[in-house]
C-alpha cells in the first residue's frame, strides 16, 4: 500500500516460491521468515530468520522439503499451507 519500505539483507540461500511473513515476538522486535521454496536447482525445507531486519539465520527445518507455499500471519502466529 506504502510502496516501497526497505532492502532486507540477502538470504543465506537464494529461493523463490517460498513462505515468507513475520510476527512480533516478546520482547516487541519484528521477526521475518522465510520457509521452502525452490533454489533453482532443489526444493528446500530449510526456514530462515531475520530480527529487527538484521542479518538472516538458519532456524529449524520444516518437516519435509516443498514449494509454492503460502502463509498468513493471524494474531501473531504465522499460518502455513500449500504446496
Amino acid at each position: 500500500m506504502n510502496g516501497f519500505v526497505a532492502h532486507l539483507p540477502i538470504l543465506l540461500e537464494g529461493r523463490f516460491g517460498h513462505a515468507c511473513s513475520g510476527y512480533v515476538d516478546d520482547t516487541g522486535s519484528r521477526v521475518n521468515i522465510v520457509a521452502g521454496g525452490w533454489n533453482g536447482m532443489s526444493v528446500l525445507d530449510t526456514c530462515e530468520r531475520s530480527i529487527d531486519d538484521g542479518d538472516w539465520s538458519l532456524i529449524a527445518a520444516l518437516p519435509l522439503k516443498i514449494e509454492f507455499l503460502h502463509d498468513a500471519t493471524l494474531d501473531n502466529h504465522i499460518f502455513v499451507m500449500g504446496g
